[in-house]
């Protein structure tokens, strides 16, 4: 929840920053040949209102928590980019029965996904605007696990997972917003993402190491939703 409710803020922030340049830059608004498009993602902060859980599943296809697109006003034709970044330390304290043995845990992650891309936008029907293009994507990740069994046997053992890795590659997308005024919509998008690169796997306590090499394809479905403004 306070990650939603930081990026909302951060987000309101920006929105307020760039309408006072606009005020500030009145001549230059009226020769403005361009529309800028900020969004932020508001799948988990609907489950939080609604009382459900977090779908990681939603973060795991579209990790992009916000994105920005600046269309021609003339040609529809313009650039998109995504960021998303996950950044944190969670633990889990379950060994305190000898009979459920079952490991503390530590998790700490840390995942970047960037995308930049070309977009052509159109107007579907009314309100209703669909836009196609190709993006280029970036991700990098560096998450570590840590283990500590403490039941059947003196002191503590445990082990220590490490997953590092980075990937890059691009791919076809196609959006859909709904204008609810002339500022703000809600949008949503699917993607067909092709990517490759490495990933290590580190088990410390085991000395067990392994590297594979990512090469896929993945079809995102559109079911992260966007917050969008117009400014």
């Amino acid at each position: 929840m306070k990650r939603f409710l930081a990026a909302i803020v951060l987000f309101t922030w920006c929105i307020q920053n760039c309408f006072a340049q606009q005020a500030d830059t009145a001549a230059v608004k009226k020769t403005r040949t361009d529309d800028c498009y900020i969004g932020v993602q508001i799948n988990g902060l609907i489950n939080e209102v609604f009382g459900g859980s977090t779908n990681s599943s939603i973060v795991n296809q579209n990790p992009y928590l916000f994105t920005f697109s600046e269309i021609s006003k003339e040609t529809g034709w313009g650039f998109r980019a995504g960021l998303g970044l996950q950044a944190g330390t969670s633990t889990n304290a379950n060994s305190t029965s000898k009979i459920n043995f079952t490991p503390d845990s530590t998790f700490k992650i840390f995942e970047l996904h960037l995308r930049v891309g070309v977009e052509k936008s159109f107007k579907v029907y009314n309100k209703i605007f669909g836009g196609v293009g190709m993006d280029l994507v970036y991700n990098d990740i560096k998450n570590d696990l840590k283990l500590s069994y403490t039941g059947f046997t003196p002191g503590t053992t445990g082990e220590e997972v490490k997953t590092t890795g980075s990937s890059y590659g691009g791919g076809p997308v196609a959006s859909l917003r709904y204008q609810f005024t002339d500022r703000i919509a809600l949008g949503t998008e699917a993607s067909f993402y092709y990517v490759t690169g490495d990933e290590k796997i580190t088990v410390v306590s085991v000395g067990d190491n392994g590297k594979q090499t990512i090469s896929a394809g993945t079809f995102n479905l559109p079911i992260a939703f966007y917050f969008i403004v117009r400014f």
